[in-house]
């Protein structure tokens, strides 16, 4: 069935999804609706057709990928991963906000899209690392993309050339105490400013080197992005780079 038409999955807390597949959960216009509190999954990517593409739906509310419990015999899950054949992750919560406590792990050159579409919903990444490879990362909130771990302390978002990360948000990128850890070679970032919370805070880490502002590609349907750019409320900019050059062509 076609995204947001029947929840395949639904249970609720301290209930947990977990789900294995040699190959694909859900595809690009059949996601997987759940119901859910948390999730964890993985997919051993047989083939270049095993992404994972997951769809809260709003009565939902919050998802969190953290760890869900194994049952006849398997052990438990954590995280969501691709594991071959560069396949992608695309988690998006249609109502409430979504956390990340666990490693979301694209394979390769595979890319990650998470969403919260909610106008006051927030994408948390806390104490774990949204990565891949080489691709690209993209991650959109309704509200804000904030962390709850201290600048320095764990790296938010990784990956390598040529992979980007495109972070657009309706209010707050990062806290200045908190600000958004990165590893990658390019970012973008928009903040369309919803209060005068709405500031961009991005530290690259030591590890990441050097760090150019330029276009980040995006995902999802989602058009890319350039720049770094706040729209309303007077909201700052504060980009730190740990070790190398900041280079700044767009």
């Amino acid at each position: 069935t076609a995204t947001n038409t029947t929840t395949e999955f639904q249970t609720g807390a301290p209930g947990t999804l977990l789900l294995e597949a040699g190959d694909s959960l859900g595809t690009t216009t059949n996601r997987l609706d759940l119901q859910v509190p948390t999730v964890a999954a993985t997919s051993a990517g047989t083939t270049a057709a095993g992404d994972i593409f997951l769809n809260q739906v709003a009565a939902g509310g919050a998802l969190t990928v953290d760890t869900a419990i194994g049952l006849d015999g398997r052990a438990n899950l954590s995280g969501i991963t691709t594991q071959a054949n560069n396949n992608d992750i695309t988690v998006t919560v249609q109502a409430g906000s979504l956390t990340v406590t666990q490693p979301v792990t694209a394979h390769g050159s595979g890319n990650v899209a998470l969403q919260a579409i909610g106008a006051a919903s927030d994408v948390n990444v806390n104490g774990t690392t949204v990565s891949s490879t080489t691709g690209n990362l993209q991650v959109r909130a309704g509200q804000s993309i904030l962390t709850s771990t201290a600048t320095n302390t764990t790296t938010e978002f990784q990956t390598g050339a040529p992979g980007t990360l495109l972070l657009e948000a309706g209010d707050a990128i990062g806290t200045a105490a908190n600000r958004l850890d990165l590893q990658v070679p390019t970012v973008a970032a928009t903040s369309a400013g919803a209060t005068a919370a709405g500031d961009i805070f991005l530290n690259q880490v030591a590890a990441g080197g050097a760090l150019t502002v330029d276009t980040a590609i995006g995902l999802d349907g989602r058009a890319n992005l350039a720049g770094l750019t706040t729209a309303a409320n007077n909201n700052d900019i504060t980009v730190t780079v740990q070790a190398g050059s900041l280079t700044v062509t767009q």
